[in-house]
């Protein structure tokens, strides 16, 4: 079970590896892991939110990039924490040990 814990983990934090790779380091390819798909789903929230107002899309859209930033830090950040909480885990009971 150790080692199922680990390679989640491991998986976790490789994916966010390559997509923070994919998304900032190498932006003009187009292509990411989870990234896109999110960007896609936010603007279509919003989208679907501003309907056809015109003066409400002039408000809420121009917006959607600096959530966007905001969401991506978030997506990697927990993804990275929970990684490595996943690898770290299956050694936490077993480093104190109480004695007699």
């Amino acid at each position: 079970m150790d080692w199922l814990l680990r390679s989640l983990g491991v998986m976790c934090v490789g994916l966010t590896i390559v997509d923070v790779y994919l998304t900032v380091l190498f932006a003009r390819s187009g292509i990411g892991l989870l990234s896109p798909r999110l960007h896609t789903a936010w603007w279509r929230i919003l989208r679907s939110l501003a309907g056809d107002s015109a003066a409400l899309k002039r408000k809420l859209l121009p917006h959607s990039g600096p959530i966007l930033l905001i969401i991506d830090m978030l997506m990697w950040s927990g993804l990275l924490l929970g990684g490595f909480a996943l690898i770290v885990w299956p050694e936490l009971g077993s480093g104190i040990q109480a004695t007699g």
